[in-house]
């Protein structure tokens, strides 16, 4: 069943984690303010951006397997 872009369900274990919409947009927004911040040549500021990035990935994957959240970044009802 789907509400919106959100699907009630359970995550397909098979399903390949990096390539779900949640980590392609979250990638995406790291990337793009990346390339900013390396145009303007302001190196600390990259460096928290990579951090945070890493630490995104990790806490939406957690979520994801713990079936908190479902491949859209949507939370579950169950």
């Amino acid at each position: 069943m789907r509400i919106g872009r959100c699907k009630l369900g359970k995550v397909d274990d098979n399903e390949e984690i990096l390539d779900m919409p949640v980590f392609k947009l979250t990638s995406m927004i790291f990337h793009a303010i990346w390339i900013v911040m390396f145009i303007f040549n302001d190196i600390p500021i990259m460096a928290v951006v990579n951090v945070g990035s890493v630490i995104i990935y990790i806490v939406a994957y957690l979520l994801l397997r713990r079936g908190a959240i479902d491949a859209w970044g949507c939370p579950r009802n169950e």
